[in-house]
């Protein structure tokens, strides 16, 4: 799969080439992927990749490969508001390895368990802000 990755300070944001996806949506995605970076506090540039559909990186909807700190997000047919709630999922398990939650090569349990269920909290946590505190309600209508 082909990849265009756009990078600003702390973000790479790699688009597999043909995804359907307007580029407002791209804008309000580096948007909350910056803003999620500050409010978890990442000492660490990010990589997220987005793609169409379900491949080699992705069995669900997203993942956080551990050893290469890359966040793969699946795309297609979702909300834009879900997308990103994925996206603050997997980079909270990025910040969960910057501290030592999450060890490179100890597996973690995928379904419940402390570090799962963080971050589906605070996924939802940040959703919240990023659309309540920072006038990005707009996150809703796509």
């Amino acid at each position: 799969d082909k990849v265009t990755n756009h990078t600003n300070g702390n973000l790479t944001l790699g688009i597999e080439e043909g995804l359907d996806i307007s580029k407002e949506h791209i804008e309000l995605i580096k948007k909350f992927i910056n803003f999620t970076w500050n409010k978890l506090k990442m000492e660490n540039p990010v990589k997220v990749y987005l793609h169409q559909g379900r491949d080699k990186y992705i069995a669900t909807t997203a993942s956080y490969i551990n050893g290469e700190d890359e966040n793969h997000i699946r795309v297609g047919g979702r909300a834009l508001v879900d997308i990103c709630r994925s996206i603050g999922h997997e980079l909270t398990h990025n910040r969960q390895r910057e501290l030592g939650v999450i060890q490179v090569g100890v597996p973690v349990q995928n379904i419940g368990g402390d570090i799962e269920d963080q971050a589906n909290s605070i996924a939802g946590i940040l959703i919240k802000d990023f659309t309540h505190n920072y006038g990005n309600d707009g996150l809703y209508d796509f």
